[in-house]
């Protein structure tokens, strides 16, 4: 189920930052709303991977924004390890075809990332500071589609 961006979940996972090898939650005081703080879950996840796949939701229009409709984003990504690519409806398009859409909030750390014939997709989800979720995220893909 995915649920309202900033709606409080009784036993939702916590953010922890990191300090001198002790781990603490970490919280901001602020409440995200539109492009952060959406809750889901792993069967979400596939759901909506299968759906760059299917276009049951938003049909060719959103397939076709996520595609053609993309703008070119090179200069955005420069130094945070992302080839560079085009961004529509909230995807990034890599120069393989692939999708990917990271996201960052507290010390939550996500990258979901579809192959390029959209028959495979990969989540990774972390709740602290963690090792770079966009590589692992590759490697992921890596084992699934070789």
């Amino acid at each position: 189920m995915t649920l309202s961006p900033a709606v409080d979940v009784p036993g939702k996972a916590k953010s922890y930052a990191e300090k001198d090898g002790s781990f603490t939650p970490d919280a901001s005081p602020w409440k995200q709303y539109g492009d952060g703080s959406v809750q889901t879950t792993p069967g979400e996840m596939v759901r909506w991977a299968d759906n760059y796949r299917t276009g049951r939701v938003g049909g060719p229009a959103l397939l076709a924004a996520v595609t053609r409709g993309a703008v070119g984003v090179g200069d955005v990504l420069r130094g945070r390890g992302i080839e560079a690519g085009r961004y529509g409806a909230g995807m990034l398009l890599l120069p393989d075809k692939s999708l990917v859409h990271r996201g960052d909030w507290e010390q939550f750390h996500s990258t979901f990332k579809v192959s390029p014939d959209r028959n495979t997709a990969v989540t990774v989800v972390c709740n602290a500071d963690a090792p770079d979720h966009f590589r692992a995220a590759n490697r992921l893909m890596a084992i699934w589609t070789t």
